[in-house]
């Protein structure tokens, strides 16, 4: 009885430990993306300095 248990607080914990890196893992994608969006839109708008300047980026 007691090694069955142990076994399910072993297996609920890393049902708990894979679920919060994953979730924390997409907020971080998430940020990356919108980073790159934003970069790019800088580079093509010119929004950030002379068109020259925007264009050394890429």
């Amino acid at each position: 009885m007691f090694f069955s248990v142990t076994l399910i607080r072993v297996g609920m914990a890393r049902f708990r430990i894979n679920h919060l890196v994953t979730f924390y893992w997409g907020y971080i994608a998430l940020i990356g993306f919108a980073g790159m969006i934003l970069l790019v839109l800088d580079a093509v708008l010119g929004m950030g300095g002379s068109s020259h300047e925007a264009a050394c980026i890429f």
